[in-house]
């Protein structure tokens, strides 16, 4: 248990350091899903499914995802969707990264689709959002 709120804490420093909170996050009372964050957090650019999740923190698919949206609020899936597009925002505002390559490396198949998920989130698309932080 010493061992685990180390953990938590070292990363609540790391990202109090690089600025890396987001309003999305907040630590849970089930270390199971502070950790399920973590992975997300860490292996967003990777494929990414419930089933790894659940076996990273040893629990079924199931029971993974309840306790998941019950202590974060979406579903782990959304909460993979978020990070990606949070990430991607943050890249596309701090240089010069074309967005295809952005699309790639936060995980996203497709630039279409990286584009198609981007628009639906923050009703801009890359290009514009990356065109408006540059004349900003």
């Amino acid at each position: 248990m010493l061992a685990a709120s180390t953990q938590t804490i070292t990363h609540l420093l790391i990202r109090l350091l690089f600025d890396l909170t987001r309003e999305s996050e907040k630590i849970t009372s089930h270390m199971s899903v502070n950790k399920a964050v973590e992975y997300v957090n860490t292996h967003y650019g990777e494929k990414i499914t419930i089933t790894d999740l659940a076996h990273v923190v040893c629990l079924s698919p199931s029971h993974f995802t309840r306790i998941f949206k019950s202590e974060i609020g979406c579903s782990p899936t959304d909460y993979i969707m978020k990070t990606r597009l949070d990430m991607a925002k943050r890249m596309l505002r701090n240089g010069d990264t074309p967005v295809t390559t952005i699309a790639l490396e936060c995980g996203f198949n497709s630039s279409s689709y990286f584009s198609h998920c981007f628009l639906r989130a923050f009703n801009t698309s890359p290009s514009q959002f990356k065109k408006s932080m540059q004349t900003a």
